[in-house]
């Protein structure tokens, strides 16, 4: 990883904070009364809000079998609520399984947010993505950087226009740079902005078509827009340069999803089941629609299993009409 890569703080995927739009997934259920907890936290890399397809798994002290594995989002952050009061191990595992971060920590009503620091021997690797010869070819200005650097920010204090205005004027700054479009195009996504953000991340694919990010979110750009083939297409290409990416399987299982193609998506969307909880809910449509019911509802009950998911209530009496014993 070059020193332009660590400067440039990129936005990973969007998947995680976006699908629930499109989807239309409602808000996390809120924090239940004592003695259950919530946990929140942020993963950080060289002072920048990172997430790189890590899980958080917290485990109780002194009590093995209590364990809770929560995927982190696009943005860095992570909760699980409804945790029992007490002290936890808390460890931070990569895509590839290993856990690069572990402590002790207490878990009570009003704990303050968990910042990890990662250490920069512990950051995700990109797999299958390499430097490519226009990334070692940029040299962005230092008024760039710093636009970049504002708008990291304004996005760790959650302020998404005043962070889409540094992006703007970085891409202004520096219009051959892919990261900035990217950024862009990603905060777009997420603010529901669709047209805008696939014309920045079509540039950002344009300007370094071998990194997978951009093609990631623009197959959700695309999907957004009702562009399933489209969306396909770049899934695919993403998951040429990174097969691994929960991110990039879950939207070409989405987009084949929406195309008719469910035998196929249904590959897709296992391999993005374990960090995008909303593939667990393709999933079990699709089996469902196929009456395998007894598959859908493990499906289902995984999904439930996971702290902090959306549309819980919602789920869970989905879970029910599927188990339920047929009229007579």
């Amino acid at each position: 990883m070059t020193s332009i890569y660590r400067e440039i703080p990129r936005i990973r995927l969007v998947s995680l904070c976006t699908v629930a739009v499109w989807l239309a997934a409602g808000a996390s259920a809120g924090a239940q009364q004592e003695p259950l907890s919530t946990i929140r936290g942020e993963l950080h890399y060289g002072g920048t809000l990172v997430c790189c397809e890590q899980t958080v798994d917290i485990e109780a002290v002194g009590a093995g079998a209590s364990v809770f594995r929560i995927p982190v989002r696009a943005d860095g952050t992570f909760d699980a609520r409804d945790i029992p009061s007490g002290i936890y191990h808390v460890s931070v595992t990569d895509s590839r399984g290993e856990v690069i971060w572990r402590d002790m920590v207490p878990v009570a009503a009003g704990t303050r947010p968990l910042i990890i620091q990662l250490a920069p021997t512990a950051r995700e690797p990109n797999r299958a993505e390499t430097v490519s010869v226009a990334r070692l070819r940029q040299k962005p200005s230092g008024a760039a950087l710093r636009e970049l650097k504002l708008a990291e920010k304004s996005n760790r204090h959650g302020r998404t226009l005043e962070e889409i205005e540094h992006l703007q004027r970085a891409v202004e700054l520096a219009p051959a740079l892919p990261d900035a479009h990217n950024n862009l195009g990603a905060r777009y996504l997420q603010s529901g902005d669709y047209q805008s953000a696939r014309r920045e991340l079509e540039a950002a694919v344009a300007l370094d078509p071998d990194a997978s990010i951009p093609h990631v979110n623009l197959a959700l750009a695309n999907l957004a827009l009702g562009r399933s083939p489209e969306a396909e297409a770049e899934a695919r290409l993403a998951l040429r340069r990174d097969p691994l990416s929960a991110g990039a399987n879950f939207a070409a299982g989405a987009a084949l999803d929406r195309q008719g193609k469910q035998g196929e998506a249904l590959v897709y969307l296992e391999r993005a089941g374990d960090r995008v909880p909303h593939a667990l809910l393709l999933q079990a449509r699709i089996l469902q629609a196929r009456s395998q019911t007894g598959e859908a509802a493990a499906v289902l009950r995984s999904y439930l299993a996971r702290p902090g998911v959306p549309k819980r209530p919602e789920v869970a009496h989905w879970l029910d009409t599927i188990q339920a014993p047929p009229a007579r």
